[in-house]
């Protein structure tokens, strides 16, 4: 027997998207039906339909750092500028830090080393924006020591950040947001939009 709700209304705080913690999560949603027993057994909704809802979440600055620093992100972008310049494993990156600027604009900062040559200082600098529902770092520049690296490897790097920030992504297709207001918020970036999901989880884990 499936249960049945006319709609849930949450608000959530550390919602973790994979590595990807988010400060604060409300949503709510239409009416649906879900499996009881995966409740109660799992602390999960499993719905038997897609439910569309509204979304609004706040992403920290801490917690975006928080996250570029997991070794499986920072791997991930390793693995992207290696296969560009043909260099595989040559490219290591450490020690990474993101800033908020306001403006919608974002700095993220690393130290770089090639071959196991000492570390070079690069920073990346670009604006937020909405492409198509999703968070999308444009208008990339990055330097390193004040002289700008070239643009397929600057391309590259945005690239795979805008990937790695990709909610639809992290979200495993079970939980799909499509942002329709980025705004920064002091050291915060508040997102409001659509959302549309199959499953949601509780108690720590991941949706």
């Amino acid at each position: 027997k499936q249960g049945k709700l006319q709609g849930l209304m949450a608000d959530m705080t550390n919602a973790q998207f994979d590595a990807l913690v988010l400060d604060a999560m409300k949503l709510s949603t239409g009416a649906f039906s879900f499996d009881p027993m995966e409740l109660m057994n799992r602390r999960r909704f499993l719905l038997q339909q897609p439910v569309s809802g509204q979304v609004q979440i706040k992403l920290s600055e801490a917690h975006l750092n928080q996250y570029f620093s997991n070794p499986h992100t920072l791997e991930k972008l390793e693995k992207a500028a290696n296969k560009k310049l043909g260099n595989i494993g040559l490219i290591k990156l450490s020690n990474p830090s993101l800033a908020l600027l306001g403006k919608n604009r974002l700095k993220a900062a690393m130290s770089v080393s090639l071959g196991g040559a000492v570390a070079t200082p690069v920073e990346m600098v670009g604006n937020l924006n909405l492409q198509q529902g999703k968070i999308m770092l444009t208008d990339v520049t990055m330097t390193s020591n004040g002289t700008a690296l070239p643009i397929d490897l600057t391309s590259v790097f945005a690239q795979k950040f805008n990937e790695a920030i990709d909610l639809e992504r992290l979200g495993k297709k079970s939980f799909v947001v499509n942002v329709n207001r980025l705004n920064t918020v002091g050291k915060t970036l508040d997102l409001t939009g659509q959302v549309r999901l199959t499953k949601l989880e509780f108690g720590g884990k991941k949706s």
